[in-house]
């Protein structure tokens, strides 16, 4: 599965010092979006697969159906509505198969989010509130439930962007 394939996170992605042949990027939110759009510049071919029906779910839909029109005018495969059935890797080649297609690319972006680890921490103990996943409840200041305790980044409810 994924777990045993060199995949890239947006990390590895902005540190890669030649691009890719062929760039498959899973999710179509704002980060996996952004690199998809830069390795296409550089001259990669892209496919973004998307489990919902369409990019940027969170975003109002017409700004969602305007930029895939664009996406794709400039050359980017938009798969939406399809889950990724498996992954693998043979060494210089990964497979995502989405049950009706196995795609075949030289690198696999994962831009599905990341998972705050905060499991183990204590933080109910302190009577910090977080979400069901694990991340901190934070406002719009960083603050958490405790008086004077702040959190920010990945581990927060907050929006993931890297830079």
């Amino acid at each position: 599965g994924l777990q045993d394939t060199p995949y890239w996170t947006s990390t590895e992605a902005l540190v890669a010092e030649d691009p890719p042949e062929h760039l498959i990027v899973l999710g179509g939110s704002v980060v996996g979006l952004e690199l998809a759009q830069a390795f296409l510049r550089l001259g990669s071919r892209v496919t973004v697969i998307e489990v919902m029906t369409r990019l940027l779910p969170r975003e109002d839909e017409a700004i969602s159906t305007t930029l895939a029109l664009f996406l794709e005018r400039d050359g980017m495969r938009l798969i939406k509505g399809t889950a990724t059935q498996s992954v693998s890797h043979s060494g210089r080649q990964f497979g995502v198969n989405i049950g009706t297609e196995l795609i075949s690319g030289d690198r696999l972006l994962v831009a599905t989010g990341r998972t705050p680890h905060t499991a183990g921490l204590g933080l109910a103990s302190i009577g910090l509130e977080t979400e069901r996943n694990g991340a901190i409840r934070v406002d719009d200041h960083l603050r958490t439930s405790v008086e004077h305790v702040y959190a920010a980044g990945d581990c927060t409810n907050q929006p993931q962007f890297v830079y």
